[in-house]
């Protein structure tokens, strides 16, 4: 049964997905419980059949139009069989097993709504991984948000979003809350999502500083550009 389902909007770059898929296998900790969901987000040449000549078993989605990170995600999503749903951009790399924890945080806090790791980047330096809520603005939070105290403190907000670069979240909200605006191209989907989590008022939003994802951020402003986004020091 597959309990935690993994969507990754690619463009364009079949080194930068092939080293974020070996790095899912090579820390699955939860076996024929996880499935990798690709979508190609309408490269010049498809890297479909390369992926599928390497893992057969991963979903592959060609889009013949690319419409943004967060239209790509939902076509994803719609194949997506597990409870929990995992949004990856392409320009990261899993460096320890996580999987099988973050599954039994979900299982033991039903208002857990979505979660995201650690970011650090090659040299194992800390980048953004949660930025602060309009709902949460002020002086103090703005200063820490570009400031390395936050950074080196792991001080939240009461409000924050999780980065776009790896959310996990469960699949059942995401569609009760009408999944990610495709009208918003690339910049914000994360913030839009986790503000209309907060409506709810029912569901968290946690970040888990224990276990960390590299996230390689020049990557996202040159070879998958049109997708992704680039991350920022805190």
């Amino acid at each position: 049964m597959i309990k935690l389902s993994i969507i990754i909007v690619t463009f364009n770059n079949f080194s930068v997905v092939k080293q974020c898929i070996e790095s899912i296998f090579k820390y699955n900790d939860i076996n024929e419980q996880l499935e990798v969901i690709v979508v190609d987000n309408s490269s010049q040449i498809s890297i479909i059949p390369d992926i599928k000549r390497v893992w057969p078993m991963i979903k592959c989605i060609p889009n013949n139009k690319n419409g943004g990170f967060g239209r790509g995600n939902n076509i994803g999503e719609k194949v997506a069989s597990g409870e929990i749903i995992a949004f990856i951009n392409p320009d990261t790399e899993f460096i320890e097993p996580i999987f099988k924890d973050i599954l039994n945080q979900f299982e033991e806090d039903p208002n857990l709504g979505l979660m995201g790791c650690q970011l650090i980047n090659n040299n194992k330096r800390k980048v953004q991984s949660f930025g602060i809520m309009p709902e949460d603005w002020n002086w103090i939070n703005l200063f820490l948000l570009t400031n390395t105290v936050r950074s080196k403190l792991n001080i939240l907000p009461k409000y924050f979003y999780i980065q776009g670069a790896d959310i996990f979240m469960r699949k059942k909200l995401f569609n009760q809350i009408g999944k990610f605006d495709e009208n918003i191209f690339l910049y914000g989907e994360e913030i839009d999502l986790v503000h209309r989590i907060i409506k709810e008022n029912k569901y968290k939003i946690k970040y888990d500083r224990s276990k960390s994802i590299i996230h390689k951020e020049k990557v996202s402003t040159s070879s998958i550009k049109s997708i992704t986004r680039t991350e920022h020091m805190v």
